[in-house]
């Protein structure tokens, strides 16, 4: 199950924490360790159970290819968002900006580093969730 957020209503307000997007790939390769170290710390004796460790073996192969589809939609997903922004160039449209509003025509565009989809506007990168109106040419 993946969690997008979290949000905590407080007295004072509210917060709202993101998760860490490599947190995935560290429980993999700690739930990794973990089996290693306890296979090399089994009493010979008695060993661990086969069934065990094949359902373990199971779950780091699921959390795998869960990690591989999320990976896979999350691409999906900013490639479609960038469709839709392409779609706009040659658009007028109306956006909040962080010093107020932005109006004219879209020229480029673009994704930023982090992955976040924007408009170019007037010269202006806006992103594309803040277009609150579009009109042809």
């Amino acid at each position: 199950m993946r969690v997008d957020s979290a949000t905590t209503r407080t007295a004072t307000g509210t917060a709202t924490a993101e998760p860490d997007p490599t947190s995935a790939a560290v429980l993999g390769k700690e739930f990794l360790q973990l089996l290693i170290t306890q296979l090399q710390n089994q009493d010979p004796l008695e060993p661990l159970d086969n069934t065990e460790l094949v359902s373990q073996l199971a779950q780091l192969s699921s959390l795998d290819s869960l990690q591989s589809i999320e990976q896979s939609l999350q691409t999906g997903q900013g490639l479609n968002q960038l469709a839709q922004a392409a779609a706009l160039i040659g658009s007028t449209v109306r956006a909040s900006a962080e010093g107020g509003e932005v109006s004219g025509k879209v020229s480029a565009a673009q994704i930023t580093a982090t992955g976040q989809v924007q408009l170019v506007i007037e010269g202006q990168a806006v992103p594309l969730s803040a277009v609150v109106e579009v009109r042809a040419g």
